[in-house]
C-alpha cells in the first residue's frame, strides 16, 4: 500500500511541476553538450553567463586562463577578461546619467572641453555618443592600440586633434574609438574624478558589481586574469595583446570584467536600475543599427540590443533581449569556433526546444556523382554563392567570405556546417534538378539564392 501511495504522490507532484522545469533541464543539457564539445575539441576557451529575469540561468568556463607558465591553469566563472569595446556601453550609460542630472546635455558642444579637435564647434555630445561626429579614429592602424591611454592624457587628445575630420558632423554613422575616449575625458572633468572612480560610483556600487575593473594600477593587482591565445600547431599559442593593466583605448575599451558582472550590468540597464526609461529610450534609438553606445542585435523575430568587442585574439559579446528578459555575456581568450556561432547556438537553445546542435548530427557520405548535382553558381540580392565538390564534400563560398565545408545530414535534404550554426537546403524542380538553395540559421532564418544557368 505504501508503494502505491508513493507512486500516487509522485504522479501528483509531476502534475504540479511547471513545464518550464523540464525545459530548463533540456536547455542546461544542451548547453553542457555545446561547451563540453567546444572544450574537448579545443574549439574555444572562455566563459559565459546567461541571465533570465535577473537570475543566473547558466554559467560555464572552459579552457585555460594561462598555459604558458609551465602550468596549465583552468579558467573558472570568476576569471576576468578584457571586454574591449563593450566598455562604450558603460561610458554611454554614465554620460546619459550626467545628462539626466543636468550636468551636460546632448546638445553640448565638444568645443567647451576640447576646442582643438577638428569641427569641435559643430560636434555635440549626441554626435559622439552615436558615432556621427566625423572625428577620425586614432586607433587606426591597429598597432596604435598598444599605446596606453591615460586619464585626460593631453598627448592622446593632441593626436585625435591632429587628424582632419572624416566627414561633417551628422552626415553619417562611422564607428570611432576617439568619440568614447573624449566622452570619458569629459566625464572626468564633470566629476573631477578618474574614470575608474566614476565607474565604481555610478555603476559598480549601485548594482553590486564585484568583478568589474578599470585603470592600470588596479588591474595590475587583479588576480585570476585570462591571457590570450591562438590555436596553431595543435596547441594554444600565447598572443601578446599588450600589458593587461593598460586601458586600451581607455573609456572606449579598457574595462575588465567577468561575464556574470556583464550580464548583471545589461540586465540592470534595461530594468531601470541605472537609467530612467526616457534615457534608455534615447540610448536605444537607432541610426544605421547603432544607438548611443549600443547596437541593434535582433535574433529571429526578437528585438535585441548589445555590443561586441575584441582585439587580436580575445573577444567579448554582451546582448539583451527585453521581451524575454534574457541577457547573454560571453568572453573568450581563444577562438576557433566562431564567437557569433556560439552565441547563436545559445540563443537557439533558449528559443527552440527542437534545436539540434550541429556536431550531434549524423553525416551521410554521398557519392561524387550525387554531390556534383549541387555544384553551380547561385545568386541572391545580397551576394553570389559558388558551390563545388572538394575532397568528398560540398564546398560553399559567398562573396568575400571564408570557404565553408558542408556535410550531408542523414535522413534529410539539408547540409550542415560543423563549425557554425548554419544549414543549407537545396530545392529541386519537377525534373529533379537543383534550382535554388537556402541558407538557414537556427532552423528559421532563411536567405534564398537562385541557381544560375
Amino acid at each position: 500500500m505504501k508503494k502505491y501511495v508513493c507512486l500516487a504522490m509522485a504522479y501528483y507532484l509531476l502534475l504540479l511541476t511547471p513545464p518550464a522545469t523540464f525545459g530548463q533541464q533540456t536547455q542546461k543539457r544542451k548547453l553542457d553538450d555545446l561547451f563540453d564539445w567546444l572544450s574537448k575539441n579545443d574549439q574555444a576557451m572562455g566563459s559565459i553567463c546567461v541571465m533570465k529575469n535577473g537570475v543566473v540561468a547558466y554559467q560555464r568556463a572552459i579552457g585555460f586562463r594561462t598555459v604558458r607558465t609551465g602550468e596549465k591553469i583552468l579558467a573558472n566563472v570568476d576569471t576576468k577578461y578584457r571586454i574591449w569595446s563593450i566598455t562604450k556601453m558603460y561610458t554611454a550609460t554614465m554620460i546619459l546619467q550626467a545628462i539626466a542630472e543636468g550636468k551636460i546635455s546632448l546638445k553640448t558642444s565638444l568645443a567647451k572641453y576640447f576646442p582643438q579637435v577638428t569641427n569641435a564647434d559643430s560636434i555635440t555630445i549626441a554626435n559622439m555618443l552615436g558615432h556621427t561626429s566625423g572625428i577620425h579614429d586614432f586607433t587606426h592602424p591597429v598597432d596604435s592600440l598598444k599605446e596606453k591611454v591615460i586619464e585626460n592624457d593631453p598627448g592622446i587628445v593632441g593626436k585625435i586633434a591632429s587628424y582632419p575630420a572624416d566627414f561633417f558632423p551628422g552626415e553619417r554613422v562611422e564607428y570611432s574609438n576617439s568619440n568614447y575616449v573624449l566622452l570619458g575625458y569629459i566625464l572626468e572633468r564633470l566629476e573631477k574624478k578618474s574614470y575608474e572612480k566614476i565607474l565604481t560610483k555610478r555603476i559598480a556600487d549601485v548594482i553590486g558589481l564585484e568583478n568589474t575593473y578599470y585603470g592600470s594600477p588596479t588591474l595590475k593587482k587583479v588576480v585570476n586574469k585570462a591571457e590570450t591565445y591562438q590555436y596553431a600547431n595543435d596547441a594554444w599559442q600565447y598572443v601578446d595583446e599588450g600589458e593587461f593593466g593598460a586601458p586600451i583605448p581607455g573609456p572606449a575599451g579598457g574595462i575588465v570584467a567577468t561575464p556574470t558582472d556583464m550580464a548583471k550590468f545589461i540586465y540592470s540597464l534595461f530594468n531601470g536600475k541605472l537609467l530612467a526609461s526616457a534615457s534608455l529610450a534615447q540610448m536605444t534609438t537607432m541610426r544605421d543599427m547603432y544607438g548611443f553606445g549600443i547596437f541593434n542585435m535582433p535574433f529571429l523575430e526578437k528585438e535585441g540590443f548589445g555590443h561586441g568587442g575584441g582585439y587580436l585574439a580575445s573577444h567579448a559579446m554582451l546582448t539583451y533581449y527585453p521581451d524575454d528578459k534574457l541577457a547573454i555575456a560571453y568572453c573568450t581568450n581563444g577562438v576557433r569556433y566562431g564567437m557569433q556561432s556560439i552565441i547563436s547556438a545559445v540563443l537557439n537553445i533558449f528559443s527552440n526546444e527542437k534545436y539540434v546542435l550541429p556536431f550531434t548530427k549524423t553525416e551521410e557520405m554521398l557519392s561524387h556523382e550525387d554531390l556534383r548535382k549541387y555544384e553551380g553558381n547561385y545568386t541572391c540580392s545580397r551576394f553570389d554563392i559558388k558551390v563545388t565538390v572538394v575532397d568528398g564534400r560540398l564546398s560553399l563560398v559567398a562573396d568575400g567570405q571564408p570557404t565553408l565545408t558542408l556535410r550531408a545530414e542523414h535522413g534529410t535534404n539539408r547540409f550542415y556546417f560543423l563549425e557554425g550554426d548554419m544549414q543549407v537546403e537545396f530545392d529541386k524542380n519537377e525534373d529533379g534538378m537543383i534550382y535554388k538553395l537556402a541558407l538557414i540559421m537556427g532552423d528559421t532564418r532563411r536567405v534564398e539564392a537562385n541557381r544560375l544557368p
